[in-house]
């Protein structure tokens, strides 16, 4: 979307891979689609600016990834900026030699709009199932959501949005050894443990204060390994995308942030 721009400043609008073909125009500001940028210092962000658009001058793969600039800030906070980008460098270079990426039962990670919708209905599926989150899921339904579009908003930027910095760096450390997969089974964990007080929402926007707080709390030791434990303990058979329809039906969608620290 970006096409042959090429950065005089490293202001907004930076290449934040969830503007999809609108253009650079419409692009949204980095600060409303990286949720812990504050967490970064100054020098933190320039940094993280300076990398998006790197990525945008050299991997021409990468077309809809909101999940990538949170990745990035998430490394930032832990390492230089080189070593960040040779880690980031390192996956998509992985992803780059996966020799059927809509088929892969569990892509290195997603980089468009094919893949992360894929990846909704792969999410959908799979909720739906005994034992995971099915009641949850059909009471949204019933209060008027559509799963498909919230499954997309979840999934996107790697629940960066519904949790707060220490279980988003629990996510990551995961993601970096098991790839894609466990942005799901994360998201199925969140929705698990939630299932409660879903089922007691009576309105749509009291369902939508529990879906924009799904990660409440969850800021210690123990109320991560929880949902860890929760993410990697379902018996899932099947991640695959291959008997997935290829049809795409949401965009980039803004996330409602909560108040998490």
């Amino acid at each position: 979307a970006f096409g042959d721009v090429r950065p005089d400043k490293l202001q907004d609008p930076v290449p934040t891979f969830c503007q999809g073909i609108s253009g650079m125009d419409e692009a949204p500001p980095l600060r409303a689609v990286v949720k812990h940028l504050s967490l970064l210092t100054q020098n933190g962000e320039m940094a993280l600016r300076r990398l998006l658009w790197v990525i945008q001058l050299t991997t021409h793969q990468v077309e809809f990834c909101p999940f990538l600039p949170n990745l990035i800030a998430t490394l930032l906070a832990f390492f230089e900026e080189a070593e960040t980008m040779m880690i980031v460098t390192g996956i998509l270079r992985e992803a780059e030699k996966e020799p059927h990426p809509d088929k892969a039962s569990n892509l290195r990670i997603t980089w468009n709009s094919v893949q992360i919708n894929k990846q909704a209905k792969v999410f959908l599926r799979e909720g739906q199932k005994k034992n995971i989150a099915p009641e949850a899921l059909a009471h949204l339904q019933e209060l008027g959501f559509d799963l498909h579009a919230l499954a997309v908003e979840m999934l996107q930027d790697g629940l960066a949005t519904r949790i707060p910095f220490r279980a988003l760096c629990r996510v990551v450390g995961s993601f970096l050894r098991e790839g894609s997969e466990v942005i799901l089974r994360y998201g199925l964990a969140l929705l698990k443990l939630r299932e409660p007080q879903i089922l007691t929402c009576k309105t749509k926007e009291e369902a939508q204060k529990v879906l924009e707080n799904l990660g409440e709390g969850m800021t210690t030791c123990r109320a991560i390994d929880r949902l860890s434990k929760a993410a990697f303990s379902f018996v899932v058979k099947d991640f695959s995308m291959a008997r997935v329809s290829s049809f795409w039906g949401s965009d980039y969608v803004a996330p409602r942030t909560g108040d998490y620290k």
